[in-house]
């Protein structure tokens, strides 16, 4: 026997039949008529299925709003935080100048390296810190040179070479050719003039480090800014000279000194850069004195009898305390002098070279603080030429 269910519905609460009724509900109540229970269990089984999912689909959606603005809240305040539009945020290691930022002087030699003069104000004086164009710095596109980062980008390139090593904001980059800056100099009257052919010796910087500095406080009097205005800058040359006029009256004072940026030279087949001590350069840019006591020997290595006794008296004279001569252990076969030195007296070891004429310097972590040992090769010449010999 077939289960059938009556076609038959109830008739509406007015008294209306089953099509008026479902024409006044609506079509999602409309009257079905179902062929058997069996039927009508599944229908009403789906209609419960689809309760589900769209009650579901709505509380699905709530939740993705409500992520969505979660997350929208999260990019907008850590955006603010880094200074927004997702730029680097500022190094840590910033060494602190003046609010109107430093100033870079670029001096020009034809044949010669360039040698770089950045002026470095900050609370009652500043320093003044010359660097030579073989100076190597990492950047964005690989390890260069100042100066080869100079002929490639300018002074944009120079200004985010030396924000990302030393921490400075170099506000204003102008170049001049060394020659006619010596002889703007030498009319203003400053004293001791740096050689007229610019080197990489940390000596001869630091001297020009210390003329730049003169040279630029006497722009406090007319014949002064008639000196700096009739030189021949480029780059940016009003916003330079702006900046000048503005140090000079601090620079003529005491409060400013003078060095170089200390490093060691490295020569190669074909390649010959500097690799800067950069903390030792943001020591002076801070102008923290660090006093070293300096400790020197001189060693032979070259096998020439009295050499190193020799150099040792003629090293003397920079007042450090000399300990005794002796043979280095690869004695009599040093073929080129180096200078091993810690890495606190870096800038001693630069006048040491300076006094020998040669010698690279090599920076020794295993030295004691201050301490430089000089080894001399075949390649030094001595004060007096004397016999080969198996002492020292």
């Amino acid at each position: 026997m077939t289960d059938q269910v009556s076609m038959d519905e109830p008739s509406s609460p007015d008294g209306r039949g089953p099509e008026s009724a479902s024409t006044a509900a609506g079509p999602s109540e409309q009257t079905v008529a179902y062929r058997s229970r069996t039927e009508r269990r599944m229908s009403r089984r789906a209609k419960r299925r689809r309760k589900v999912v769209t009650r579901f689909g709505l509380a699905a959606g709530s939740v993705v709003v409500v992520i969505a603005v979660v997350v929208a809240l999260f990019v907008l305040l850590t955006g603010s935080e880094s200074g927004g539009g997702g730029g680097a945020a500022p190094p840590t290691d910033e060494v602190q100048g003046s609010e109107s930022g430093d100033v870079l002087l670029v001096l020009r030699q034809e044949d010669a390296e360039p040698l770089l003069v950045l002026l470095h104000p900050r609370n009652g004086g500043g320093a003044a810190l010359a660097m030579p164009g073989l100076t190597l710095l990492k950047t964005t596109e690989g390890f260069r040179t100042l100066s080869e980062i100079y002929s490639s980008s300018g002074g944009k390139g120079l200004q985010t070479a030396l924000a990302k090593a030393l921490g400075v904001k170099v506000a204003h980059v102008a170049s001049g050719e060394w020659s006619t800056f010596r002889t703007a100099m030498e009319d203003a009257g400053v004293g001791e003039l740096p050689p007229p052919v610019l080197g990489s010796d940390e000596s001869g910087c630091e001297q020009v480090a210390r003329a730049v500095i003169a040279f630029a406080g006497t722009a406090v009097s007319e014949e002064g800014k008639r000196l700096w205005g009739d030189l021949r800058l480029q780059g940016d040359p009003g916003g330079f000279r702006k900046a000048v006029d503005e140090l000079a009256p601090a620079l003529s004072g005491d409060g400013w000194s003078a060095a170089a940026l200390s490093g060691r030279l490295v020569e190669g087949s074909g390649f010959t850069y500097i690799e800067p001590d950069v903390e030792a350069a943001k020591v002076v840019l801070a102008g923290v004195v660090v006093q070293v006591e300096v400790v020197l020997q001189v060693q032979n290595g070259s096998g020439v009898l009295g050499v190193a006794q020799e150099t040792s008296e003629l090293l003397s004279t920079l007042g450090y305390t000399m300990m005794p001569v002796g043979n280095s252990k690869d004695f009599p076969n040093v073929q080129f002098t180096r200078i091993e030195v810690a890495s606190d007296a870096a800038a001693q070891a630069a006048k040491v070279r300076f006094l020998l004429g040669t010698g690279m310097i090599d920076v020794d972590p295993g030295l004691e603080p201050g301490h430089i040992v000089v080894v001399l090769g075949k390649d030094f010449i001595p004060p007096q030429t004397t016999v080969p010999t198996t002492a020292g």
